[in-house]
């Protein structure tokens, strides 16, 4: 299962800030995507600021404390707006109905 975790930040980050905390950010979230927590993840380009996660893990739970773990979450600089409900995502199952149709229609023709 996947989980969409969207965080916002809470306060723009002075220079000062930036600089202490980026360098503990960015190797944190890159040793959960290395460790398969995190499949894919984005910058958010509007006025809340912050990230989207695309969570790889087997529960709400579980995305709650990778989620948790991370540095700017800690220090309060970073909160996730659905980190208590978050959004539970799988395949769309129904694709392979497309293929099956098209297999059974040209089978029918022939």
């Amino acid at each position: 299962m996947k989980d969409l975790a969207i965080g916002r930040v809470v306060e723009p980050l002075t220079p000062e800030r930036r600089k202490i905390m980026r360098p503990m950010e960015v190797p944190a979230t890159a040793r959960m995507y290395l460790d398969g927590k995190i499949d894919q993840w984005w910058f958010r380009k509007d006025e809340k600021g912050g990230v989207v996660f695309l969570t790889n893990t087997t529960s709400v739970e579980e995305a709650n404390r990778v989620l948790e773990g991370l540095p700017l979450h800690q220090a309060k600089l970073l909160t996730f707006e659905l980190i208590f409900e978050l959004i539970r995502l799988a395949r769309w199952p129904p694709l392979h109905v497309l293929r099956d149709k098209s297999q059974s229609q040209s089978e029918e023709s022939t």
